[in-house]
């Protein structure tokens, strides 16, 4: 028998044969999943609500705070709401993004993909404009003229 990590699970193979292929799923098999909305306890103030909810949104904490305090004065079973998804929804586990970095890029993304692609795109062009003056250099006559001084000099 072999062992298995976490993420692994069995799937039969369809055919005649009876062997088992193990396939790795994207996200563990612990029920948590990053598009999922929780509780972010570390960054919330009572519950973790807000905080949950502002990260999933890719809203503003503060603002979110604040729409709840008004939602509160103004619609009393906004608490009854809130109260209701303390107790449903779950912690939000520490190792769920992995770095702060990727955690960052994912809440920003969340919040405008359109301008992450964007500056993605630019970047990349950046870079392949960057490689292209590499490569016409190195296949260039002057790459061979300096090397031929480098090698001189040495």
């Amino acid at each position: 028998m072999t062992e298995r990590s976490a993420g692994e699970r069995i799937v039969p193979i369809a055919s005649d044969q009876e062997a088992e292929v193990p396939v790795m799923s994207r996200f563990p098999d612990n029920g948590f999943h990053p598009r999922r909305l929780y509780r972010d306890t570390e960054n919330g103030m009572c519950f973790g609500v807000c905080a949950g909810v502002a990260d999933y949104f890719g809203f503003n904490l503060f603002a979110a705070r604040c729409l709840t305090l008004l939602a509160f004065i103004f619609m009393p079973v906004t608490i009854l709401i809130y109260l209701g998804a303390a107790f449903l929804l779950r912690r939000k586990p520490p190792e769920l993004h992995g770095t702060p970095e990727e955690e960052e890029l994912k809440r920003t993304v969340r919040r405008d993909p359109h301008h992450v692609f964007h500056a993605l795109r630019h970047r990349f062009r950046q870079m392949d404009a960057r490689l292209a003056r590499m490569e016409r250099y190195i296949t260039s006559p002057r790459y061979r003229l300096d090397k031929e001084f480098e090698d001189l000099s040495n």
